[in-house]
């Protein structure tokens, strides 16, 4: 599962810059729900088009089912209603234990060498197609890693036939 909370045994996977503020993001190997993170709003959930036709929601479902949702208040009315509220609610406690998304576009995901130079940085590959963003990508990293103190930037090895003459390399 994966959690802006560290707890034993926990992974870190990257950082994560919320309004300025950097958090760490985590992989846990076992579900527990005090770790998890909270879902501030249903509705740019509800309203992705992948979503809406996944669980056959209408806009009028949407409309009553945002409130609802938000509020852990059980449609009594409407029995269709109903059952879609709770295969939406099954759905959403899925995202909020496997998914991390920023609605804002100032907020984003970093990942970084390791902090501690010792801690084994491992092998990278990094795959995509072209125009991806696989150079900006590593080029970020290298150059994270050469803005920290002499002592705890790690030599790294870059291999790429584009090097010569791909632009994005010029940083």
């Amino acid at each position: 599962m994966l959690s802006l909370k560290n707890s034993t045994g926990a992974v870190k996977l990257c950082d994560c810059f919320i309004d300025g503020k950097k958090s760490s993001v985590y992989f846990h190997q076992k579900k527990d729900l005090a770790l998890r993170n909270e879902i501030e709003d249903v509705a740019p959930i509800l309203e992705q088009p992948s979503f809406r036709e996944k669980y056959d929601l209408s806009r009028k479902d949407i409309t009553e089912l945002i409130p609802a949702l938000n509020h852990e208040d059980i449609p009594e009315d409407d029995a269709k209603l109903r059952k879609k509220y709770f295969q939406v609610k099954r759905a959403l406690d899925r995202i909020s234990l496997t998914e991390m998304s920023f609605e804002d576009q100032k907020d984003r995901f970093e990942v970084n060498f390791p902090e501690k130079k010792k801690n084994w940085a491992a092998g990278w590959e990094i795959v995509g197609n072209s125009g991806s963003g696989k150079t900006v990508f590593t080029v970020n990293m290298i150059a994270n890693n050469w803005s920290l103190p002499k002592g705890q930037r790690r030599h790294v090895l870059y291999l790429s036939p584009e090097e010569s003459h791909d632009a994005s390399l010029k940083h």
